[in-house]
């Protein structure tokens, strides 16, 4: 189905079903099954995402200029550049953010850390005051070869689409 979103929409799926957004020609964020996000901010170039509860991937596919910021109960995720971003917010309020492909900027109460390529960080705890850990990622599962089955028909409809259509239509 493709329908256009607005600021305060929320995107729920079901248990087993996937859903993506696309912002403009380079982010798109997919949900797994039984996640929930909130749209808080869709401004021209500005996106800020909110995962209140389940599996979720923000890519950033190509060269852009958008200022991403995705929020979760206990820590902020900004990716930095192309790549790929898997958060989780798992039901005892633990978030897990890892990066697969690019480098993002990570917000808590006690400050700002950078998370690199093939890094994961769990945060647990109070959304005051979460407890924070950096460990290497985990194994890629299906989810992840999904998203980059999908991330591989999008650069190939790039190839072919934006050779004749400006960049801004999508």
């Amino acid at each position: 189905m493709r329908a256009p979103v607005v600021v305060l929409d929320r995107i729920l799926t079901g248990v087993n079903s996937r859903a993506e957004v696309q912002f403009d020609y380079a982010n798109y964020v997919r949900l797994a099954g039984d996640a929930e996000i909130r749209l808080s901010e869709l401004e021209n170039g500005r996106y800020q995402i909110q995962v209140a509860r389940g599996l979720v991937t923000f890519s950033v596919l190509r060269d852009s200029d958008a200022q991403v910021e995705i929020a979760t109960p206990a820590i902020s995720v900004r990716p930095m550049k192309r790549g790929i971003y898997r958060i989780e917010v798992l039901p005892d309020g633990t978030v897990a953010v890892t990066v697969r492909q690019g480098e993002a900027e990570i917000f808590t109460p006690q400050g700002s850390e950078r998370l690199k390529s093939g890094r994961t960080m769990m945060a647990r705890g109070s959304q005051d005051n979460p407890e924070v850990q950096v460990v290497s990622a985990e194994r890629r599962d299906t989810w992840d070869e999904w998203n980059e089955y999908r991330n591989r028909d999008l650069e190939r409809a790039h190839e072919n689409t934006y050779r004749y259509v400006n960049r801004d239509v999508y």
